[in-house]
């Protein structure tokens, strides 16, 4: 037995940076992961010198994940997109990204439209509530239509997320202002982080299990039993970073987990992630769509991502809440692509396709303030729960950052209360 211990349960960057956390706090952390290697989501795909992530994937310069890896030590690098040189998808037609300026036209905004959305930037800039309680599409319908649509596409971009009716508009926003202070491609993929955390971890004394599956962790006065793949002990608290159905399925015995769990909402998208060998010519390195949710970037051009001559580009459809993954969605952003690159697909060693993939497993929606499911339920004391599913900062991997900070900070003092009480 190990009562003054805590497990953390999942290798994923949630998992690393809760374990790593509790270990620098003093406090012996115990990471148990199911498969053989950490990373979870955010594992690259190498093959012949291409870094392939599970979709496109950028890394939020003032976000809670780069907060974390700063104050953890773990340096990375990498650099974002050029969208002055980007392009805006409208219809069949081609614009240059609409980074407008109070007064100046720019197509296929007018004067008019420029200057209302660079007055509501404004409003994002200052006011910091704006759109809490209420949908996204309420806040933005006073804008003219084609003002609406840039705001709508870039939300898009940043939260991955495609209902204007349901998302909180204060998360929404919050989120486009976490994307003006900038974003990059990280060098090697996002491999490079989970590289980073892990061997910060091994640093801090993290004692890291591979092959070793949770089954079932059991609630007790003063404690957790854990029962996995190698046997069972008991812990001072557990973290679960793992996805929220198999939470539900490991902490069987909480029916307000479970609750919370059927109440989620996962954000999804069709990616095509591409290896390209031979030499393409784009006309463009980013392009997102404003009149439907499409999106092209080329991460090479700016990220060390392929060998010598290579190229590697994902193209994405974020789906809505009420659409259903399907093969015409594949056909239309290869059809982005034909229009973007010559070649490509002549010139592809490897491609991914991810078909209705899972993103996030929830988003802020406005009915509830922004705030998702809970870090802790009272049926399951002593369980604290990480994800981008859980709590009200932030979003995607941010979201996951966030939550595992709590989570850790929770478990080492609910180890000390009941230290104390023994």
């Amino acid at each position: 037995m190990a009562k003054n211990e805590i497990a953390v349960v999942g290798g994923g960057l949630g998992g690393l940076i809760a374990a790593f956390d509790v270990a620098r706090r003093g406090v012996d952390a115990v990471l148990f992961e199911a498969t053989g290697s950490c990373g979870g989501r955010a594992k690259t795909r190498v093959v012949d010198g291409f870094c392939l992530n599970q979709g496109p994937h950028a890394l939020y310069l003032a976000g809670a994940l780069q907060k974390a890896l700063s104050e953890f030590g773990v340096v990375v690098t990498g650099q974002g997109p050029d969208l002055t040189n980007g392009l805006g998808l409208w219809g069949r037609e081609r614009e240059p990204f609409p980074l407008a300026r109070a007064g100046e036209p720019l197509s296929p905004l007018n004067a008019e439209e420029a200057t209302a959305l660079q007055a509501f930037y404004g409003r994002v800039l200052s006011e910091k509530r704006l759109g809490l309680g209420v949908p996204l599409s309420e806040v933005l319908a006073p804008l003219p239509l084609q003002a609406r649509r840039v705001v709508e596409g870039l939300i898009r971009l940043s939260t991955y997320t495609n209902s204007p009716t349901e998302i909180d508009g204060k998360a929404a926003l919050d989120q486009l202002r976490l994307s003006f202070a900038g974003t990059i491609y990280v060098d090697g993929g996002w491999q490079s982080i989970v590289d980073g955390l892990v061997e910060a971890a091994d640093r801090a004394g993290v004692r890291t299990r591979t092959r070793s599956r949770v089954e079932n962790i059991e609630p007790r006065a003063g404690g957790c039993r854990v029962r996995h793949s190698l046997g069972e002990d008991d812990y001072a608290a557990v973290v679960v970073t793992v996805p929220p159905k198999a939470a539900t399925r490991i902490v069987s015995s909480s029916s307000m987990l479970e609750a919370a769990v059927s109440d989620l909402r996962p954000v999804r998208l069709m990616a095509l992630d591409l290896a390209i060998g031979g030499r393409v010519t784009c006309n463009a390195n980013f392009i997102l769509g404003f009149d439907r949710p499409v999106y092209l970037s080329v991460h090479s051009a700016v990220a060390a991502l392929a060998p010598p001559g290579g190229t590697v580009m994902h193209v994405a459809h974020y789906l809505s809440q009420e659409e259903a993954p399907s093969p015409d969605f594949f056909e239309s952003i290869e059809q982005l692509a034909d229009a973007t690159c010559d070649g490509w697909r002549e010139a592809t060693v490897q491609e991914q396709r991810l078909s209705g993939a899972t993103v996030a497993h929830d988003f802020p929606r406005w009915r509830s303030a922004g705030e998702r499911a809970p870090a802790q339920y009272a049926d399951a004391p002593g369980v604290f729960f990480v994800g981008d599913w859980i709590g009200s900062s932030g979003m995607l991997a941010d979201a996951t950052a966030a939550s595992a900070r709590v989570a850790a900070a929770s478990a080492a003092s609910f180890r000390a209360s009941v230290a104390h009480r023994v």
